[in-house]
């Protein structure tokens, strides 16, 4: 999901980083209650040291710091991007310039969860 807020002094950006019952890049669909299952599942281990952020899914950073995670109560705008009900929505502080100045310059402009899952298919 693209990071969609900003603030350049204080080195912090915010993006979505998991939306209910909205087509993914692979063609799935979650629901809210998977959302928020994962990203309280996610930030315990965090928060325990069991799981960490990084980058493009392979090198483990440690110059990056969760500072809000939380699940939107409503659906609403922030910043022109509108948010839906039940979406996952991440801010973090980056603390290393080389990393920030890539999130300014887009080449690095967005959240993504990493994970594996049980593919069901339902009838209709």
């Amino acid at each position: 999901m693209q990071i969609f807020k900003i603030n350049n002094e204080m080195q912090i950006c915010y993006s979505i980083v998991l939306e209910p019952e909205t087509v993914d890049f692979q063609g799935d669909i979650i629901s809210a209650e998977s959302v928020q299952e994962g990203a309280h599942d996610f930030l315990q281990k965090y928060l325990w040291g069991e799981a960490n952020m990084n980058l493009m899914h392979k090198k483990n950073v440690d110059s990056v710091k969760i500072i809000e995670s939380f699940i939107a109560p409503v659906s609403f705008d922030w910043e022109g991007k509108s948010i839906l009900k039940g979406s996952w929505i991440m801010g973090i502080k980056v603390f290393d310039t080389d990393l920030w100045k890539n999130i300014k310059d887009g080449k690095l402009s967005g959240f993504s969860i990493g994970g594996t899952g049980k593919r069901t298919i339902e009838e209709e």
